[in-house]
């Protein structure tokens, strides 16, 4: 089933909004697109850098550590309040995949 996220929102469990959502497309099972706004928590905002730096370095095995850490998370897409098993932010872009 695909669905519409495009002006939606992720949030932390407590219902907070931390990412506002812009255009968002399904590509190969993943959701990308922009991020219109966001107030992202200072260490989950370094998680999303450190995993970013990873995958630009090519050390693949640090990855799963670091996924593990921002499923700590447990964030959310809304409309529908999926949770989130993959995602990453780099600068302005959003790639994540539902649960579901």
């Amino acid at each position: 089933m695909i669905h519409n996220f495009n002006g939606g929102k992720i949030v932390l469990p407590d219902g907070r909004e931390i990412i506002k959502l812009g255009r968002i497309e399904l590509k190969d099972e993943h959701y990308q697109g922009h991020i219109v706004e966001s107030d992202i928590p200072e260490r989950l905002h370094r998680l999303f850098k450190e995993l970013e730096e990873i995958v630009n370095d090519g050390s693949l095995m640090l990855i799963d550590k670091i996924d593990d850490q921002i499923k700590l998370y447990d964030l959310r897409v809304i409309p529908g309040n999926h949770p989130l098993i993959d995602i990453q932010v780099i600068s302005n872009e959003i790639a994540f995949k539902i649960d579901g």
